[in-house]
């Protein structure tokens, strides 16, 4: 019987095999280099690219939420105006500044949520909007958040349609949100005010049957009875 290949005689061979492949692309390149050297120097350059990014961008993030959990019980206190300019004397970053230096990351995308929330508690709808609309983050709720914010901000500007939309489109980006029921209610109280009744019934019918034991099914009767 033949003998096993040990462990290490087999890391050698492969060892040796890459070795030469490398020669072997090395003498291949020192013929053609004229041809290709300017692409494959910017293939390598972009790939370094990716993987820096790729690192610095986890790096940012973590700094990021570093930042977010600080600021947070603050922003949770109702003290909206200092959650977004932060307190330097704390060396607290206030939301503001965590979405504009880490913008692009998940928890720096986030911080742009909870901006656009404390300026809309403070009545500034319009600084809220941008804030909502230049979300770009993975998160699915806190995509259907900033749907839901941009809609208020067209129900605020009676742009009724657009509302109307934009809480439907916020209550289908995640099947698992707690607030589905809630965006759609506002859904059907903007159909009824647009005098789209049949459609603000549909969806009271599908609350009743979907969301039961939500917390807005107390609501839901109520308009009911204002599209029968």
């Amino acid at each position: 019987m033949a003998k096993p290949i040990s462990k290490f005689k087999s890391k050698e061979v492969k060892k040796e095999g890459s070795v030469e492949l490398y020669y072997r692309a090395l003498g291949w390149f020192e013929e053609n280099k004229k041809l290709v050297y300017g692409g494959i120097a910017v293939f390598v350059v972009i790939i370094a690219a990716v993987v820096f990014y790729g690192i610095n961008k986890k790096e940012n993030n973590i700094a990021a939420g570093t930042a977010l959990t600080k600021i947070m019980p603050v922003y949770e206190s109702g003290a909206y105006l200092q959650a977004i300019d932060g307190d330097p004397a704390k060396k607290m970053s206030g939301l503001k500044k965590i979405s504009e230096d880490f913008s692009g990351t998940e928890n720096g995308e986030a911080a742009k949520i909870y901006v656009a929330n404390a300026l809309s508690y403070l009545g500034k709808t319009e600084e809220a909007y941008k804030y909502y609309d230049d979300y770009s983050g993975g998160n699915p709720i806190f995509s259907a958040a900033a749907e839901y914010g941009k809609a208020g901000y067209y129900e605020v500007k009676k742009e009724l349609e657009k509302a109307a939309d934009g809480y439907e489109k916020a209550a289908s980006l995640s099947k698992e949100n707690p607030m589905n029921a809630q965006y759609l209610l506002n859904a059907a109280i903007v159909y009824i005010e647009m005098d789209k009744k049949d459609k603000a019934k549909d969806i009271l019918i599908s609350l009743k049957s979907d969301y039961s034991k939500s917390y807005v099914i107390k609501d839901v009767d109520r308009y009911m009875a204002l599209v029968d």
